[in-house]
């Protein structure tokens, strides 16, 4: 009787124990997450965004929207005449830290220069640290594919949402930063973009756009992109913007920062020389005294030489 109460004692220690190791693995990786996002916020509050001048009226956080299958929120900046050109911004973050509290000085530029503006809250990819508590079938569920499906209710379900508070937009700006900017190329250039997107597509605006899934640095590849993308270079390479066949005559800014990531400069200058030879009106502007994160967060400054690109751009296209 004695060794069955030991037994039944060690298999329930071994219960405790793996429990117990399990929580605290996970408490360590919430710590060590969340430790890494508050650095990176931070990092970008210490930029000190510019703050937009929006009448609180016509600011509208938060505007949840539901496809078929797909459901998020956006925030809305509406400029006086409400048949504007509409901004449409994907925050950037390397996939996985696409938060759209951080860009709301994109909302400001855009209503200052006559626009009203979207900046739409992507799904987050987890981040490094928390993949280990998913499967790689759940990883390809919320991954690249995912985003796409996303993307086609999220605009189907933006232009009805629109028509219902009576405003009627005709002609739309993508714009970018980082895997952001990889969006707005996917969206803009990708020949299955939703039908009713493409006719009112106007220009397309990118900040250090990540364009060439192939050609990363190794510890990018293996953090951010093969997690979200696959390992396959066939995928990689179909999926990559720099690698489109382009069709559609949409002008493009391409801007990248003078202390960019060499990925980022040369896929670039990749992607402008093959705009060009296929007769779009493309510009190419490398930003001085930028770095990679500076060249967005202090977007909106009169002393910032992307602001003025940017006005002299939505002014004149």
């Amino acid at each position: 009787m004695a060794e069955i109460n030991k037994k039944g004692f060690r298999k329930y220690l071994w219960i405790f124990l793996i429990f117990f190791i399990t929580l605290t693995l996970g408490v360590i990786f919430y710590i060590a997450e969340h430790a890494v996002i508050a650095t990176e916020e931070a990092a970008v509050m210490s930029m000190k965004p510019v703050k937009p001048e929006v009448p609180k009226e016509r600011v509208f956080k938060d505007v949840a929207w539901q496809g078929k299958v797909h459901s998020g929120t956006y925030d809305l900046y509406l400029a006086e005449k409400p048949d504007s050109d509409l901004l449409v911004f994907f925050p950037g973050g390397y996939w996985q830290q696409h938060n759209k509290r951080h860009f709301a000085h994109i909302g400001g530029l855009a209503v200052k220069n006559g626009l009203s503006a979207v900046i739409i809250q992507m799904p987050v990819f987890p981040g490094l640290v928390s993949r280990v508590f998913y499967s790689k079938d759940e990883l390809r569920k919320i991954g690249f594919r995912y985003s796409q499906q996303f993307l086609e209710e999220f605009f189907r379900a933006l232009l009805n949402q629109l028509i219902e508070k009576e405003i009627n937009i005709t002609r739309l700006h993508l714009m970018g930063y980082d895997s952001g900017g990889f969006y707005a190329f996917m969206t803009a250039f990708n020949e299955s973009t939703l039908g009713v997107i493409k006719k009112r597509i106007k220009s397309v605006i990118t900040l250090s756009a990540i364009l060439d899934l192939e050609n990363t640095e190794p510890d990018f590849n293996n953090r951010y992109i093969e997690p979200f993308f696959g390992s396959s270079q066939t995928v990689l390479q179909t999926e990559s913007p720099v690698n489109f066949t382009i069709k559609r005559k949409i002008p493009v800014l391409q801007m990248t920062a003078q202390f960019d990531m060499p990925m980022v400069t040369s896929a670039s200058q990749k992607m402008h020389q093959k705009l060009l030879a296929a007769g779009i009106q493309a510009k190419l502007e490398v930003i001085p005294q930028s770095s990679h994160q500076s060249i967005v967060f202090k977007l909106g400054r009169k002393s910032h030489p992307a602001t003025a690109l940017i006005e002299d751009w939505l002014k004149n296209i």
